[in-house]
């Protein structure tokens, strides 16, 4: 009878973990089907309205007949300068009113995903992120914002990747991923100052929210303090590549001994940063009040 027993469950398929619920299974498809629902005010909104008088002058300087030009007329406004060449390339496929507005139109549809999958890493429910993602999509304010010539959609778009970056990397400073998540911010946020000035306030409040949870939370400071150690050696060894590594490649010869230090301490730094979990109590994310906490093992 027990080996019988032992035969039929064999027999059986494995059991497989529980896929959640129907909206967590199909978060995404929603979360895009929103965002393309949110399109279509934009077009229709962008089709039809007229265009401000700072969105011809932002035109006017993007087309100008030469490089320089284009470099003159931006030394006198008080807007980062990555706008311009992406209107000037848009601006030669078309004048049309929808073709001059298609970067801000395209950068809020973008945006509305991006904001639904930073509030999921936020809220409990997935229905709060979609809901979250749906109220930013259709708020009038933000349909209007798009549709105008200006560069606000494409640095908010930016500001919601650097944050999207900036909870990976906080939710575990110790976790093997925390390096691509600095170097995300880093892009999103340098490319986010291109396009507007007052992302500045954005990163004043990562730095104060880091500050405040590096004081409040003891795991999470010992490991902030010891990502930032190893990436400060990174950054460090990455300064004398220059100088060690380069000359050697072009003399491969006993009397220099650059490229062997160089690489000698690559390998040393990369043999860091693998142990570095092993170092430091790996966190792991807890849901309270609606947010993500990080608490040791």
């Amino acid at each position: 009878m027990e080996m019988e027993t032992i035969a039929i469950n064999r027999s059986r398929p494995a059991e497989t973990l529980p896929r959640g619920t129907w909206l967590e299974r199909n978060f995404y498809r929603l979360l895009v089907a929103i965002a393309v629902a949110g399109l279509i005010p934009g077009v229709v909104f962008g089709s039809s309205q007229f265009v401000s008088f700072d969105g011809w002058w932002h035109l006017f300087i993007a087309t100008q007949d030469r490089w320089l030009i284009l470099l003159g007329e931006w030394k006198g406004i008080a807007h980062p300068p990555l706008f311009y060449p992406l209107l000037r390339f848009v601006a030669a496929l078309s004048h049309s009113l929808l073709m001059i507005r298609s970067i801000g139109i395209v950068c809020g549809g973008v945006s509305s995903v991006v904001i639904g999958i930073v509030a999921a890493k936020i809220y409990r429910c997935k229905a709060s992120a979609l809901l979250a993602a749906a109220a930013y999509t259709f708020a009038w304010s933000i349909i209007e914002m798009n549709c105008d010539v200006r560069a606000y959609p494409l640095a908010l778009l930016f500001v919601l990747l650097a944050f999207n970056a900036f909870l990976d990397w906080t939710a575990d400073p110790a976790n093997a991923h925390a390096g691509r998540a600095i170097v995300r911010f880093t892009v999103y946020s340098l490319l986010a100052l291109l396009s507007e000035y007052y992302v500045i306030f954005f990163l004043a409040g990562c730095l104060g929210l880091l500050v405040l949870r590096a004081l409040l939370r003891p795991a999470f400071r010992a490991a902030f303090l010891n990502s930032l150690r190893v990436d400060l050696e990174a950054l460090a060894v990455l300064r004398r590549f220059p100088v060690d590594l380069v000359p050697g490649l072009f003399r491969i010869s006993n009397d220099h001994p650059g490229a062997g230090s160089a690489l000698s301490s690559a390998i040393h730094l990369g043999r860091k940063i693998a142990a570095r979990s092993r170092r430091v109590p790996a966190l792991k994310p807890r849901e309270r009040d609606g947010l993500l906490y990080a608490v040791p093992h």
